[in-house]
């Protein structure tokens, strides 16, 4: 077996009498396999693979022969212009045994697989193979008058859907002469062969259930359609097409019977980038036939994207102080798409109100540094120049899809301690909590006293617990400490 680059093919008889008369040699052709259909073989499907097998038929009396040669054309009319890929050469085994091809076996003179070029020193276009040897043990030829010669396998013929023209075999002229036909007298006879090269509707099932509607799925999720099929003849071999722009779907044929009838299952499990309307096209083959004709399923998914949900310390004031290395806020963030899928968080300062220590109006970016990490946590690292401020801050979360949710949040920088008589550097229920301990279950004092007059009226009393609960949850005044 031999691989041949292009799909032209000659083999040339050389005949040469030992003894006796010559009667000659006619050399026929047949065309089988996938691509190939209708009453004779006359006709041949675009890019499906093929072959062309070869055999000699002789008289009694014309076995005693010496040499073999001969060339075939491969041409091409109309749109055929090109054979696909590569062609195998495969000799049948008592041809081969009786032939010493030698060093002249597969003797090519082009075989380019364009079927439109002009064979070098030839007159016609397309590609010629001369087949040639010498073997000095006669008979050379089998009894019987019939002998299979050798069968070229071919990938198939490049060329749109539509009707393309012919794809033809003929005798050729070798440019070298010593390996042509010359060498026999008479010379071995071959009729000029065509097919048509054409797609048909004879290969494809139809749809009876093909869906009209958009579905919707979620990224993550896992899409099933089961598709009935209907065969136009019926036969136990499907193949199936499948259209996908995004790489993550898959087509089977799940029930292929002699009943004409059978089911294919589409599957569609997409990820970030696949969300919007995405169309697939699928189709269900008796004999493949890789171009539509009107018989696929097309129908369109809509993959939907929900934002992530955000909750932390959304939508609040937090009064800090630079007497505290910083403070920690979290952010936590739920992908209802996909909950263990990662989120992308981002702080951004929008404003600020107040002025600050050095009497100048309060603005983005502040004196304080601050940043957020890959789990939502907030850092702010207060500055004593940004006291008497409030920076507001944007905290927003993104999936890997591109969308995204936010909230904001206030930073208050104080002076000193005033409203966090824990002196944990925060202002929350906590110190509520600390204050009343205080005034009525002997708990320890405040530390400063100072930091738990919130309404600044001299005392540590109920008030100053009321006035630091409307500041944290009624959007009351900031504690105001002496």
């Amino acid at each position: 077996m031999k691989y041949l680059k292009v799909i032209s093919i000659s083999v040339v008889f050389l005949l040469l009498l030992a003894q006796g008369q010559a009667y000659g040699l006619t050399i026929y052709t047949e065309v089988s396999g996938l691509g190939v259909y209708g009453s004779g073989a006359d006709t041949i499907l675009p890019r499906v693979p093929f072959t062309i097998e070869f055999y000699a038929s002789f008289a009694p009396g014309d076995e005693n022969r010496l040499s073999w040669s001969s060339p075939f054309l491969f041409y091409g009319t109309a749109s055929v212009t090109a054979l696909l890929d590569t062609g195998t050469l495969v000799r049948d085994s008592e041809f081969d045994d009786i032939w010493d091809m030698g060093a002249f076996a597969d003797y090519r003179e082009s075989w380019d697989g364009n079927l439109t070029n002009m064979a070098p020193g030839g007159d016609r276009p397309g590609d010629l193979f001369n087949y040639s040897g010498i073997d000095f043990n006669p008979p050379h030829l089998p009894s019987g008058g019939v002998m299979h010669l050798f069968d070229v396998e071919i990938p198939g013929i490049a060329g749109p859907s539509s009707y393309l023209g012919q794809f033809c075999i003929d005798s050729g002229d070798a440019v070298n002469n010593a390996y042509d036909w010359m060498f026999e007298n008479p010379s071995p006879s071959f009729n000029e062969i065509c097919r048509v090269v054409n797609a048909c509707l004879c290969g494809w099932a139809y749809f009876v259930d093909c869906p009209t509607s958009v579905d919707t799925v979620h990224w993550n999720e896992t899409y099933e359609l089961i598709l009935t099929t209907a065969a136009i003849s019926n036969q136990s071999t499907y193949f199936s097409h499948l259209d996908d722009p995004t790489g993550h779907a898959s087509f089977i044929v799940t029930d292929s019977t002699n009943d004409p009838n059978g089911q294919a299952r589409f599957t569609f499990t997409p990820d970030c980038t696949d969300v919007g309307l995405q169309t697939f096209e699928v189709g269900v083959y008796i004999v493949f036939n890789p171009y539509p004709s009107g018989m696929e399923c097309t129908f369109s998914v809509y993959v939907a994207n929900d934002p992530p949900f955000m909750y932390g310390e959304c939508g609040k004031i937090l009064p800090v102080s630079y007497e505290y290395d910083d403070t920690l806020h979290s952010f936590h963030s739920v992908d209802p798409d996909a909950p263990d899928s990662a989120l992308y968080y981002e702080a951004f300062c929008d404003s600020a109100t107040g002025i600050n220590a050095l009497g100048d109006p309060c603005g983005c970016e502040p004196y304080s540094s601050y940043s957020i990490d890959s789990t939502g946590y907030f850092k702010y690292f207060p500055d004593s120049l940004d006291e008497g401020c409030i920076n507001y801050f944007t905290i927003r979360v993104t999936d890997c899809c591109g969308d995204y949710s936010e909230c904001w949040v206030g930073m208050m920088d104080i002076v000193g301690s005033c409203g966090d008589p824990n002196g944990d550097g925060l202002i929350n229920i906590f110190d509520v909590v600390y204050i009343i301990s205080y005034l009525y279950l002997d708990g320890p004092p405040p530390d400063p006293m100072e930091s738990a007059d919130i309404n600044s009226d001299g005392a540590i009393n109920i008030f100053d617990v009321v006035h630091l609960i409307s500041f944290l949850y009624l959007g009351g005044l900031p504690p105001d400490c002496p």
